[in-house]
Formats: structure tokens, sequence, C-alpha cells
């Protein structure tokens, strides 16, 4: 669909999500973004603080993120990459405790439906690009309505 062969175009951000997550993206961006470093990270620019949650991080039309590209951004995609070597780089123990603590909770939590919310916002404007005429239906699914889900029958 895309022109072009690929595994993952969104691994990295898969892996700055979880990062967010556990705050390490915050710590990086502490510590780089001016005026406590010089680290010039486009993130940077965002005003919106940025919590320990993915969700902290206002990913929605209006933000600060989204005026960066948000996820699909090809820009972005290579920024969150970077930030993942770097903190990898910075903070390798706390990536490790990291990881072994959200795998484990990730074991012990998960349920089948479990984090279903709406992506409107994140993943419209691809979708309308890459595959418009599936749109309609992708609007009208369950998941795009208002959590809790509301059966309009």
């Amino acid at each position: 669909m895309t022109g072009t062969i690929f595994i993952s175009k969104s691994g990295s951000v898969f892996v700055f999500a979880r990062l967010m997550q556990d705050g390490i993206v915050k710590r990086l961006l502490d510590e780089t973004c001016p005026p406590h470093g010089d680290t010039p990270w486009r993130l940077c620019r965002v005003q919106e603080p940025i919590g320990n949650l993915c969700q902290c991080l206002a990913v929605g039309a209006g933000s600060g993120f989204h005026a960066l590209g948000g996820f699909t951004s090809k820009e972005q995609q290579d920024e969150d990459a970077r930030i993942v070597v770097e903190s990898v780089k910075r903070y390798p123990v706390m990536n490790l405790k990291a990881a072994v603590y959200d795998s484990v909770l990730q074991f012990l939590e998960f349920k089948t439906g479990d984090g279903i919310e709406p992506q409107l916002t994140i993943l419209e404007s691809g979708f309308k690009r890459l595959i418009p005429g599936q749109v309609p239906a992708y609007l009208e699914a369950r998941q795009q309505r208002a959590y809790p889900f509301q059966d309009p029958h």
C-alpha cells in the first residue's frame, strides 16, 4: 500500500510510548531541553507538560505534539527513535527495570479488550490518505465512539 518495504514503520512509536509511560522521556527532556541542557529535541517546543502516562502528552488535534506531526510524522518517528537510543545510553538500568516491571505487569493484568479506546486523532489522517474507501466504516466502528461504548440501537 505504501510503495515501500518495511517491517514496522511504527516500531519506535511503541517503544517511545512505553518510555513515556515509564517517565523516561520526561526525565530525558527535563535534563536536556533548554534551559537545563542544549539538546534541541523538537519535543522541547511542545508546551504541554509531559507526564508519566502516554495520555499525559497531549496528542489531540490542537496539541503541540500534533502540530509537530504527531505519531505518524516521519520527522517525529525519527526523533522518537533517537530519543529511545539516547535514553538507553543515559539510563540503561532504568530502562531495564521498567521493561521487566512492565512485562510482569502486562502478564498479570492483561484482559481481552483491555485499553480499547478511540484512536481517531492519531489514525484518521493516515487512513484518509492510504485507505480512503475504508474510512466511513472505520468512523462508524464502536471503538470510535465515546467510552464507555454505547450501542446506538
